[in-house]
C-alpha cells in the first residue's frame, strides 16, 4: 500500500505536500495517514497510544503523519536537527514515533539520535539547502563528543522508536541497493 502512495505521487495522481528526491522519486509524503487506512489503523493502535501517553503524562493529540521515502543508492541524508525547531509550540512536549516499514540498516541510512540531547534545550538552528533535492533545512551543530556517542537506531519491519522533539536526530544517505 505504501508503494502505491509513492507511485501515486511520482505519477502526480496524488497531489499534495510532498518532497521529491529529484524529478521523479518520492523523497517525503506528508500525511500519508490521509490517504492510507492501514496507516490510519497503525496509528489508532492502542499499544502505540498508551506508549505516547506514557512518556507524554497526559492528553495528546496527533499532529501529522510523514512517509520518509530513501530511493536505493540514491536517498539523500537527514541533517542533524531537533523536531522542536520544525514543531513550536508552547511546550516541547511533543514525540515522534518512528515505524520501520522495511528493514532499517545502517546502510539505507537508519535514524541516528544524540542520547541526553534533549536535556539541553532547543538548539540554534542554521538554514542550509541540499545540494541535490534544493531543499530547506534547518541544522543544528553535534560535537566530536556527541558524534562518538550516537546511537543508531537499527530495525525490522514493525519495529517502534519513540523519541522526543528536543533529541538531536538525523540520518546518513542510502547507500544500500534498496529502497527504505
Amino acid at each position: 500500500e505504501l508503494g502505491q502512495l509513492c507511485d501515486a505521487v511520482e505519477s502526480g495522481r496524488l497531489r499534495g505536500n510532498h518532497l521529491m528526491e529529484n524529478q521523479r522519486t518520492a523523497r517525503v509524503i506528508f500525511n500519508p495517514y490521509d490517504h492510507s487506512p492501514v496507516l490510519r489503523e497503525l496509528t489508532g493502535r492502542a499499544h502505540m497510544i498508551e506508549r505516547a501517553q506514557a512518556i507524554l503524562s497526559g492528553r495528546m493529540h496527533l499532529h501529522h503523519t510523514k512517509l520518509m521515502c530513501k530511493a536505493a543508492r540514491e536517498g539523500t541524508p537527514q541533517p542533524w536537527h531537533q523536531d522542536y525547531f520544525y514543531w513550536p509550540g508552547t511546550k516541547p512536549n511533543q514525540v515522534a514515533v518512528f515505524v520501520c516499514i522495511d528493514p532499517n540498516i545502517v546502510e539505507n541510512g537508519c535514524l541516528r539520535c544524540i542520547p541526553g540531547s534533549h536535556t539541553g534545550g532547543l538548539r540554534e538552528h542554521r538554514q542550509e539547502f541540499h545540494p541535490v533535492t534544493g531543499e530547506r533545512h534547518w541544522v543544528c551543530t553535534v560535537s566530536p563528543a556527541e558524534l562518538n556517542r550516537q546511537v543508531l537506531f537499527t530495525g525490522e519491519p514493525g519495529d517502534l522508536i519513540f523519541f522526543g522533539s528536543l533529541t538531536v536526530h538525523g540520518s546518513e544517505e542510502n547507500s544500500s541497493p534498496r529502497s527504505r
